[in-house]
C-alpha cells in the first residue's frame, strides 16, 4: 500500500490537540495538562487514500537536545504494517535534522500496545526499554480505612500550611536553598504547573517554624488529581511527618469535593518510596502500581 508519511512543524498545543487528538496515544490533551510541554511540536501522520492511519506527535526539548515521542498510534486496521517502525525512522531523521544527542519514548505496562512495544524498539534499534518510574494510583475509599490514614497528628514542633498562604519569602527561601544546597531533584520542584496547582491541597511542611518539604496537588481530570511533587528534607525524612503529609493532602482534597483518586510517580531505583507506596496504597491493592518503561536511540 502507498502510505503518506507528512510531517507537519511548528505547531502549538492548541493546534495539535483540536486537529490531532483523536488520532494521539496515549492522549496529547492530557500530557499537556500534567506536564509543562516545550512548543512548538512536530507531527508525523501517515495518510492512506487521504485518511489518517497513523500519527506520532514529537517534542524537541531545545535545551537538552533531546527528541521526545509523545504519542505513537496506528489505527488497528493498519497494524503489523510496519508504519509504527517507518514512524520511529522519520522521528530519528528529524532529530537529526534538529542536532538531536538522542531520542526518547516512555510507555506503561498497563497499554494495549506494550507487549510489542520491546519488540518494536529492537527491530529499529532503540536501547533495551528499562524501568525506570512507578506509578500508583490511590482511591479514597481504598485507603480511608487503613491504619496508616489513621495517623492524623504531626510529631511536634511540626506545622502546616496551605498554598493560599504560600509567600514570596517562602519561595525565595525555597529558590535559595536550592541555589546553595541543590537541596531536592529538578522533578520534585514546588513551582511546576501552577496554572493547575491546588492549593486547598498542596502543603508546606515546616518544622519550628522553617520549611523542611512540601506537597504539590495538581488537578489532571475531574476525578482525578496528580501528587506532582512529594519532598521533605533528608533531616526529617524518616518521622511520622511524612505520612501525615500525604494523608492530610488526599483527605483535603476529598473533603474539597476535588476528587476521589489520586495519582503520583517515583523512580523505580527507590526502594523507601516503594515500600511506603505499599503501605499507603494497602497489601491487597496490587492493582495501584503500573511500571513506566523508558527506551532511547543515540543520534549519530
Amino acid at each position: 500500500m502507498n502510505y503518506q508519511y507528512i510531517v507537519h512543524r511548528g505547531l502549538t498545543t492548541k493546534q495539535v490537540i483540536e486537529r490531532y487528538e483523536t488520532h494521539s496515544f496515549p492522549s496529547f490533551r492530557q500530557k499537556s495538562n500534567v506536564r509543562n510541554l516545550q512548543e512548538p511540536f512536530f507531527v508525523i501522520e501517515v495518510k492512506l487514500n487521504e485518511i489518517i492511519v497513523g500519527l506520532s506527535i514529537v517534542e524537541f526539548m531545545t535545551d537538552q537536545k533531546v527528541l521526545k515521542v509523545l504519542s505513537l498510534k496506528v489505527h488497528e486496521d493498519y497494524q503489523r504494517k510496519g508504519i509504527a517502525s517507518q514512524m520511529l525512522k522519520v522521528a530519528e531523521q528529524i532529530a537529526k535534522n534538529n542536532s538531536a544527542f538522542y531520542t526518547n519514548i516512555v510507555f506503561q505496562d498497563n497499554w494495549n500496545s506494550f507487549k510489542i512495544m520491546p519488540k518494536l524498539l529492537e527491530k529499529t534499534g532503540w536501547d533495551k526499554p528499562q524501568h525506570r518510574l512507578t506509578l500508583a494510583k490511590l482511591h479514597y475509599n481504598q485507603v480511608k480505612d487503613l491504619p496508616w490514614f489513621q495517623i492524623k497528628d504531626y510529631p511536634e514542633n511540626f506545622t502546616v500550611t496551605d498554598w493560599s498562604n504560600f509567600t514570596s519569602n517562602d519561595k525565595e527561601y525555597i529558590l535559595s536553598k536550592q541555589n546553595s544546597d541543590n537541596w531536592y531533584p529538578e522533578i520534585l520542584s514546588p513551582f511546576q504547573l501552577e496554572n493547575i496547582l491546588i492549593k486547598e491541597g498542596s502543603l508546606l511542611l515546616k518544622y519550628k517554624s522553617e520549611i523542611i518539604g512540601w506537597i504539590t496537588i495538581h488537578l489532571v481530570s475531574s476525578k482525578s488529581i496528580q501528587i506532582t511533587s512529594f519532598f521533605i528534607d533528608k533531616e526529617h525524612r524518616n518521622t511520622k511527618a511524612s505520612i501525615c503529609l500525604i494523608r492530610d493532602a488526599i483527605e483535603r482534597v476529598y473533603k474539597n469535593e476535588i476528587a476521589e483518586q489520586a495519582i503520583f510517580m517515583f523512580e523505580a531505583s527507590n526502594k523507601t518510596m516503594l515500600t511506603l507506596s505499599k503501605k499507603i496504597a494497602g497489601d491487597n491493592n496490587t492493582g495501584a502500581f503500573t511500571k513506566v518503561w523508558v527506551s532511547q536511540k543515540l543520534i549519530q
